[in-house]
């Protein structure tokens, strides 16, 4: 589940595109650091800050330690904000101090002058962090009896609920299953209703056109829908089948929500190999990389290298947490 990649339609549209894929990465997550730290125009507002080699090269420590906020559920604001007390790079300035003097605070290298101070002053700037959560959270706060408080994911899940995405995987007791494995048939439905909408229903189809997809199975306005919109072509074809109940792995995710974020016809610049455990000529390479720049993707591993397990089960936690974060549906 990976998206990545431009095709033929000349050079100079495909630079356009570069462009525009390097321009909506900065409106994310750099746009948020410089509002926070008013460095628009510095040598901070590059993408520099997080990935030393340029945005295809793996994230620095300053990076890994912004994700690992960012996947407990918090904006990238709220990420950016919960780690400057951190000392990223290990150079014995906070994250914020050196900020405050325009250095980067992954690279241990990059580091500002004089002696650090033992009491960093904190950020004035007003996040939703500073006001503390409730000490003890009722029971009532907890919507899926299987998506605990604490649990990575609770956020993402609870707002594709909230936003009335997803209905869980039981009614009673009402539960989400975030570790099962995502079949294709339920990711019709995410990719569908991350298209259209909160709520929506396709038309109930009239002519099968998947071979193993009957006409009364609850799935199939879906995966007839996902066909009418471009987003799939089947699994197999001679004769054209959808594969409903296989599970989709990580690699195929990257694609639908990739391209829920920035339309059916996108395909990512070629991959830089940012991973050890993804090769330059995998199918998937491409979106997988250009995911994980997207903050779709998480990691499974930082450490020693950067492996991102491309041939995971793709789990309906992730799956909330990719479309969450595709779609910018907003989290509490």
């Amino acid at each position: 589940m990976k998206v990545k990649s431009y095709v033929g339609v000349g050079l100079g549209i495909s630079l356009v595109l570069l462009l525009t894929v390097v321009a909506l990465a900065k409106s994310s997550y750099l746009n948020d650091f410089n509002n926070v730290y008013s460095t628009e125009n510095t040598r901070l507002d590059s993408c520099d800050h997080c990935h030393p080699g340029g945005r295809t090269s793996r994230l620095d420590a300053y990076g890994d330690d912004m994700m690992v906020e960012h996947k407990k559920g918090l904006s990238w604001r709220e990420s950016i904000i919960a780690i400057e007390s951190f000392d990223s790079d290990g150079d014995g300035w906070t994250n914020l101090e050196e900020i405050n003097a325009l250095t980067f605070p992954g690279d241990a290298n990059d580091k500002p002058n004089g002696t650090p101070s033992p009491t960093p002053t904190p950020t004035s700037i007003p996040s939703p962090t500073a006001t503390p959560p409730d000490p003890t959270p009722t029971e009532e706060m907890q919507t899926f009896t299987d998506v605990p408080l604490d649990h990575w994911a609770f956020s993402h899940i609870d707002a594709l609920y909230n936003g009335g995405y997803v209905a869980g995987c039981s009614s009673a007791p009402l539960m989400y299953c975030p570790d099962s494995p995502m079949t294709r048939a339920e990711s019709a439905v995410f990719v569908e209703r991350g298209i259209w909408g909160a709520g929506y229903l396709p038309p109930q189809p009239t002519q099968q056109i998947f071979a193993d997809v009957l006409l009364t199975e609850w799935y199939g306005k879906w995966a007839e829908g996902l066909w009418n919109d471009g987003f799939t072509s089947g699994c197999a074809t001679m004769p054209l089948v959808y594969c409903p109940l296989m599970q989709h792995s990580i690699a195929e995710g990257t694609v639908f929500y990739l391209r829920m974020m920035h339309g059916v016809n996108y395909v990512p610049p070629e991959p830089a190999g940012i991973f050890e455990d993804v090769p330059v000529d995998a199918w998937y390479a491409k979106w997988v990389e250009e995911a994980y720049h997207a903050g779709l993707v998480i990691p499974c591993e930082t450490s020693p290298a950067l492996r991102a397990c491309p041939q995971d089960p793709l789990t309906r936690a992730l799956g909330a947490f990719m479309m969450v974060e595709a779609k910018g549906i907003p989290i509490k």
